[in-house]
């Protein structure tokens, strides 16, 4: 966690946890501008198919808009189908591309 992260753990009536959303503050890399990102989002297993996701995301853009924030930005794994077709289902649009090349 960076100083200027902010860590928010969704709890189960039980106080067990069922997920956590990671959230901190960053450069837009075309425009420069601060932005809001979410460095993690996950849902226990257990959890997962209802409505939590969508539930920290919803948060995740109120986070920005009370810290000033016009835009909020991520990175998803390209193998990630099923994180990808979430954001994608939540208006989230892919605006780059990133690529590595292992040297060893």
């Amino acid at each position: 966690k960076r100083m200027d992260d902010e860590v928010f753990v969704l709890k189960k009536a039980d106080g067990s946890n069922s997920g956590s959303l990671w959230l901190g503050k960053s450069v837009d890399q075309f425009t420069c501008d601060a932005t809001g990102y979410i460095l993690g989002i996950f849902i226990e297993p257990d959890m997962r198919r209802e409505g939590l996701g969508s539930l920290l995301l919803h948060f995740a853009e109120n986070w920005c808009h009370e810290n000033g924030f016009l835009h909020l930005t991520l990175n998803v794994g390209w193998r990630n189908e099923c994180a990808r077709q979430f954001y994608e289902s939540h208006g989230y649009r892919i605006r780059s591309e990133v690529r590595r090349k292992d040297l060893y």
